[in-house]
């Protein structure tokens, strides 16, 4: 699994461009519920992530970012 993180990584590394963060202008809040109602928490567990990528088509074409569904596997 290590192997295959380091190769996401080196991918995405690879295509994007370190950016100035420093005139990224602060977003402006549009929640409107209370505090509590927010999204805060989410799991993912691996049994759920493995029957996710088990239904990609490996026969299928690269997603707009060129990774074959086969890299997923």
């Amino acid at each position: 699994m290590t192997d295959t993180v380091q190769s996401f990584n080196t991918y995405f590394a690879s295509v994007f461009t370190q950016e100035d963060t420093n005139t990224i202008p602060k977003p402006v809040n549009i929640f409107v519920n209370s505090e509590d109602r927010k999204l805060t928490d989410v799991t993912h567990t691996q049994q759920a992530i493995d029957m996710e990528l088990a239904k990609l088509g490996i026969d299928k074409a690269a997603s707009p970012d060129g990774l074959s569904p086969r890299l997923l596997l």
